[in-house]
């Protein structure tokens, strides 16, 4: 078995798994497949990251919003305070007793 034959199989291994997550990350970020889709080792990454890139603004801009929106309710607000204070742990006390 030559150098070729072990670099070969590994290209293969690696390129199956770079298509693998480029089908994953397709399918999780719903941007479909399209007429169009890559077919060259380079496109997938660059594809890959675009996605990364894309869903990472979303969910921060989503995060932002939806934390402007939960302070322009004060009864909210107090609302959330209170029931995380209620689930807040309470202190140990000993278990010894007095002294």
């Amino acid at each position: 078995m030559g150098l070729g034959a072990v670099c070969g199989a590994f290209c293969v291994c690696a390129c199956r798994y770079l298509v693998s997550i480029y089908w994953a990350f397709t399918t999780m970020t719903t941007v479909g497949y399209g007429d169009i889709g890559a077919t060259v080792t380079t496109e997938y990454i660059v594809v890959i990251f675009g996605m990364l890139v894309g869903a990472s603004v979303f969910g921060y801009v989503i995060g932002n919003v939806t934390s402007m929106m939960e302070g322009t309710d004060p009864a909210a607000a107090q609302y959330v305070f209170l029931l995380f204070r209620r689930l807040a742990p309470s202190p140990v006390t000993s278990s010894k007793g007095p002294r």
